[in-house]
């Protein structure tokens, strides 16, 4: 729960905008120096730090010791322009109009992270994402982008926003297509990548996660790769809602990660 972990707000800077940080670190002790550090994304960064099952990546870390984040995706929290272009709404419209949330997360992703490395809060070589829905792929690009990510763990992840009803109107532009998340695949291929995703996700559609995950495979096979830490699971149910003990597996596959390196 929230009250075993100390919370703060902080900024940052990413493309000369100041935007706002949620840290979270264990209540019972103090911690001085780098640690582990997973940043969660799923919508607006207070819900994803207080807000249960979104809290499950920050309660493990802060347990073991460690530190996370989240922060405002955007269009989310702070960064939702208007009530009518906020969310995935927020999302199409910033599209229609020229602009990339997408390529500007990674932006941002990067600077938190040198932001938190130069504070001394963040292992260099531990620092993990965490995202859930439409965090899911916020997450897997940022991760393809930056090397640094040592880890990724997915809950029902947006792979295709073509399956998204939100993008009925633009699902047969080229620009849309070129977003499907397998075109990223050789960037993430050999680091580890967890998913987990309902059998039967109409929403995000679980067929496109397995296509990701057959497509992360193969390129790990081309490579010769004797070892893999590629694991997903797929839980059974209709709908768009993973069981919260899959999230909590998948916060705690990244904290296992810590633990090997």
């Amino acid at each position: 729960m929230s009250n075993t972990m100390r919370i703060t707000e902080f900024e940052y800077e990413s493309e000369g905008e100041r935007l706002g940080g949620l840290l979270a670190e264990p209540r019972d002790r103090a911690i001085d120096g780098p640690t582990p550090l997973v940043v969660s994304v799923a919508a607006g960064r207070h819900e994803t730090m207080i807000e249960e099952p979104f809290n499950w990546p920050a309660r493990l870390f802060t347990a073991e010791g460690y530190r996370a984040v989240t922060v405002d995706l955007p269009y989310h929290g702070d960064r939702a322009v208007s009530p009518k272009v906020s969310g995935l709404a927020g999302i199409v419209e910033g599209w229609a109009t020229g602009f990339d949330p997408f390529t500007r997360f990674i932006k941002d992703c990067r600077a938190l992270i040198d932001t938190l490395i130069s504070r001394s809060l963040a292992d260099l070589t531990r620092v993990y994402l965490y995202g859930t829905s439409r965090g899911g792929y916020y997450a897997a690009r940022a991760a393809a982008a930056d090397s640094r990510v040592a880890g990724l763990a997915m809950v029902a992840p947006v792979t295709d926003w073509r399956t998204l009803t939100e993008f009925e109107s633009v699902k047969n532009r080229d620009d849309i297509a070129a977003l499907v998340l397998e075109h990223y695949a050789p960037a993430l291929a050999g680091r580890p990548v967890y998913a987990t995703i309902p059998n039967r996700d109409n929403r995000v559609a679980t067929e496109r996660c397995l296509d990701f995950f057959e497509k992360l495979a193969a390129i790990e096979a081309q490579r010769g790769m004797t070892r893999s830490h590629l694991q997903l699971h797929m839980t059974p149910g209709d709908g768009h809602s993973s069981p919260d003990e899959w999230r909590h597996h998948a916060a705690e596959y990244l904290v296992q990660l810590t633990r090997e390196r």
